[in-house]
């Protein structure tokens, strides 16, 4: 949002700049190329680069003195959450520590490597602090000046993660081009609002079709001005804007035209030219429309049906890719199509890719997707460009269907039946009463247009799936996974044991289950005969009430759909019996997703001799639940070391991680392919301290896990260094090797700094600018930042609470609430921990050995390396 500066009279954004066609031409023009990051802010981008763009947008860079004036009059300004350039250089005097600006002129300001400063005492004259402090206190920012020679350096402004304020960094190369830094639009005009006028009655048609209430639609409709929509936008609109609003106009006409029964004038497509439309030889601006990494009909056939939509409606490029084609998909979509689909080369990094039957994106592509077709609630939030096309309806096939509607395109009787048998093989006779009304008319429209081609009735398609599912690996044929995996097997013959194959899932990519769902259908496809629910729990994960909670949630669930009579729990299975449809994965998958998730905030480590270790930090409150269900409790902050040391003495159920431990849990964690607990280690927005002093600046060193003992191990000087978790002592915790801090963008390097003071501890932390985590050995006893926090480990934890209610409404499904485990310290830790726990250890008990430990402990020792780094990784050979 902009706002207007008197003193320096600018109209500033609070934002940073965000892509648009306007600014890819400018880019174009003075033959730069952009990044952007997924929510469409331009980032990784260079001083030089900056300076260059800004010129070429009529944008201020806002040099020191302005921005830190600026902060002190507009806190606003003082983002969390991007970094960003500021118009200065600076250099240093020969043999001398004295910086000069670009004008040569001397900077009244002491070295910092790094000082802090409060932003009152900022002076007008040159946006410098007029006193610098050596230690951090409550809202001060750290500033760091230039102390290389070998180039002239920029200034950025920036934020410290550990303190939770910015900083001002005088030292920064100016061909930096690290993952938050950011552009700042300031103008001396104020810029133009355009106002879209298609927000508002996007806005009442999204709201009326998430009710699902077809009368208010239907009335929607009928009011509806064709000629409105249609209409030039306004002056100064975007082009990405004016392209997502054309998306609109396609989805809202498609309904208009299918509600009233307008089909005149449409462009009626044949095989041929689906064919002709799709591209084989894609380029850098090709258009890709691809489905979810386990695709089925919907997705697939979507995928190409947009795809010539586009082509035929833009005139550019487009190409559907999918990661396989199921053997109905091909019988569906015939030997042409499948042999272009097959033959298509996945997308580049350059590609603008639309999603359809998904609204996710793996391998860190999410910045490319420009729309989303989906039948499933879009919740995640998305760049103002990405054209959202999201209801409850039938599948996207119908959605695709009524975009080539809204398009002046219909289809002819060979594409309609593709398009017809794609959208039956998704529904079940018993189900389809359901369905919403306009997705009915669009199924009824489909047959109409079929006639001459005589579909194949719902059996065939089901036996050509069923076909699928024998003739390739039933198990992977219709899988998805968010923080558990769920396949379903459809067939008609008796139910098999997918045991095995569940099993290698959960250990293969670390899931603490994977449920499998068979559904066995009469010959006819009319009925269910039995449906069973088999839930695989990793054997190898705690279970603390997990396995309870999961399959009493399944079991109440499936009797409230199906009746109690129908269905039997026995041990980890749910069978249900003879009844009209399956439960659908749609509604399950999310209600046990709730019970998973919560499962995932501890985990239990074996090279801490069974301990519970917290995903998540500590949290200043008493009890072991907290009251509100499906929150996420407040963590503490602002605490240092002695205040935890304090906090935990005398508790022999909880403690913190020394250094060696937490590089022993991480490599468990990294041997066993644990995204969740990995993600965990590697918090970005905390920093955590960790049971290690170090003392005369790094002449000796006390791990809490080792009760004290003093040890002298080398501790390599850095200010600062790269270190990879590979070089990592495991008896000290200490790196044996360091690295260039120049070499920037690997995130499997860290940040690393050596003790600089008589008393220091260990924390691991986060470098923002350069989204990468830090191990850092200089921090005080005493010293407290807003940011800083430590991560419990228990003896014991409680098992998971939750409450299971039938829906409000026609109470055939249930809903869920989990009271999520608090990170707390009671003063006998949890309640559970009383008892004596299956680790049976308390964590002083399983240290990291050090050059002193007597033969019991390097015995320890030993093992807890066997843990980390051998045998748990020959888990994933097997």
């Amino acid at each position: 949002m902009f706002f207007y500066d008197q003193t320096l009279q600018l109209y500033i954004n609070d934002e940073p700049l965000v892509i648009s066609s306007k600014i890819q031409k400018a880019a174009s023009k003075i033959g730069l190329t952009l990044k952007w990051d997924q929510n469409g802010h331009i980032n990784q981008i260079s001083y030089d680069d900056v300076k260059a763009l800004s010129a070429e947008l009529g944008i201020v860079m806002l040099s020191v003195r302005d921005y830190m004036n600026l902060a002190k009059r507009e806190p606003r300004v003082a983002s969390p959450h991007f970094a960003e350039w500021l118009d200065d250089t600076f250099s240093l005097l020969p043999d001398q520590e004295v910086m000069v600006n670009a004008s040569g002129q001397r900077l009244d300001i002491p070295p910092s490597r790094p000082g802090w400063f409060d932003i009152e005492s900022v002076r007008v004259g040159d946006g410098l602090p007029s006193t610098t402090s050596s230690s951090p206190g409550a809202g001060r920012w750290k500033i760091w000046t230039q102390n290389d020679r070998t180039f002239k350096a920029a200034a950025v402004r920036s934020f410290v993660t550990s303190s939770g304020t910015c900083s001002l960094d005088m030292g920064i190369p100016p061909f930096a081009q690290h993952p938050n830094f950011m552009i700042r639009e300031a103008y001396r005009s104020q810029p133009k609002s355009v106002d879209n006028p298609f927000d508002t009655i996007w806005a009442e048609y999204e709201r009326k079709t998430l009710q699902r209430n077809d009368p208010e639609i239907a009335q929607f409709f009928r009011t509806l001005d064709v000629n409105s929509l249609t209409a030039p936008g306004p002056k100064g609109l975007d082009g990405f804007v004016a392209a997502k609003n054309q998306e609109k106009v396609s989805d809202l006409i498609g309904k208009k035209r299918l509600l009233e029964g307008d089909f005149h004038g449409l462009r009626v497509i044949d095989l041929k030219t689906m064919a002709s439309s799709l591209c084989l030889e894609p380029d850098a601006d090709t258009i890709y429309v691809t489905g979810h990494e386990h695709p089925d009909a919907d997705a697939v056939v979507s995928a190409v049906y947009e795809a010539v939509r586009r082509h035929l409606v833009y005139g550019k490029k487009c190409a559907a890719w999918s990661q396989r084609v199921p053997y109905v998909v091909r019988t569906i979509l015939g030997t042409e199509l499948t042999d272009i689909l097959t033959k298509t080369p996945k997308y580049g990094l350059t590609n603008d890719i639309v999603l359809v039957d998904c609204h996710s994106l793996d391998d860190g592509n999410m910045f490319q997707v420009k729309a989303i077709i989906d039948h499933h609630i879009v919740k995640h939030t998305f760049p103002y460009y990405v054209a959202i096309s999201q209801e409850v309806s039938w599948s996207s096939t119908v959605q695709v269907y009524l975009k080539m509607l809204g398009s002046g395109l219909d289809l002819d009787s060979e594409t309609a039946k593709i398009l017809l048998e794609s959208t039956l093989i998704e529904a079940e006779p018993a189900l389809m009463e359901k369905m919403s009304r306009i997705d009915q008319m669009v199924l009824d429209r489909l047959q109409a247009l079929a006639t001459k081609q005589q579909s194949a009735p719902y059996a065939s398609l089901m036996g050509l799936l069923t076909r699928d599912t024998m003739s390739g690996d039933p198990f992977m044929m219709d899988y998805k996974e968010t923080v558990y995996g769920f396949s379903v097997i459809k067939t008609t013959k008796s139910l098999e044991s997918f045991a095995k194959q569940a099993n290698e899932n959960n250990a293969k990519r670390h899931l603490p289950l994977t449920v499998v769902k068979q559904v066995v259908y009469d010959p006819s496809f009319k009925r269910v005969v039995q449906e069973q629910l088999s839930m695989d729990f990793d054997p190898a994960v705690h279970d603390k009430g997990f396995k309870k909670a999961i399959m009493e949630t399944a079991t109440k669930a499936c009797e409230a759909m199906h009746g109690k009579s129908k269905v039997c729990c026995k041990g980890t299975e749910v069978k249900i019996t003879d009844v009209p449809h399956q439960t659908p994965r749609l509604l399950l998958a999310p209600l046990l997703a709730g019970i998973v998730k919560e499962h995932l905030r501890f985990f239990k480590s074996k090279v801490l001799g069974g301990m519970y270790v917290s995903c998540g930090f500590y949290t200043d409150q008493r009890g072991e639940y907290d009251t509100t269900p499906d929150e996420t409790p407040a963590i503490k902050t602002g605490i240092c070391y002695e205040d935890v040391k304090s906090l935990l003495a005398g508790h022999k159920e909880v403690s913190f991680m020394s250094l060696p431990q937490y590089w022993a849990v991480y490599h468990e964690r990294a041997c066993l392919n644990d995204a969740y607990a990995l993600k965990s280690l590697r918090d970005s927005n905390y920093v955590e301290l960790l049971d290690t002093q170090i003392h005369g600046c790094g002449a000796s060193v006390q791990h809490g896990s080792d009760r004290g003992k003093t040890t002298h191990p080398t501790i390599l000087e850095a200010k600062p260094a790269l270190i990879s978790p590979e070089d990592i002592n495991p008896k000290t915790g200490f790196p044996n090797r360091l690295l260039s801090p120049d070499n920037y963008g690997d995130r499997n390097l860290w940040r690393y700094w050596s003790p600089d003071r008589e008393e220091n501890v260990v924390t691991r932390g986060h470098i923002f600018v350069m989204n990468q985590t830090c191990i850092d050995l200089k921090i005080g006893r005493e010293e407290k930042t807003r940011q800083l926090t430590f991560r419990p480990v228990y003896r014991d934890i409680p098992d998971i609470k939750y409450e299971i209610r039938p829906t409000v409404g026609d109470g055939n499904w249930v809903d869920m609430r989990v009271y999520p485990q608090l990170f707390s310290v009671t003063r006998d830790g949890y309640k559970h921990g009383k008892s004596t726990s299956r680790g049976g250890r308390e964590l002083d008990d399983v240290s990291a050995s050090n050059g002193d430990t007597d033969e019991s402990d390097k015995h320890k020792h030993r093992r807890l390396l066997r843990f980390s780094r051998s045998m748990l990784c020959n888990r994933k050979k097997h």
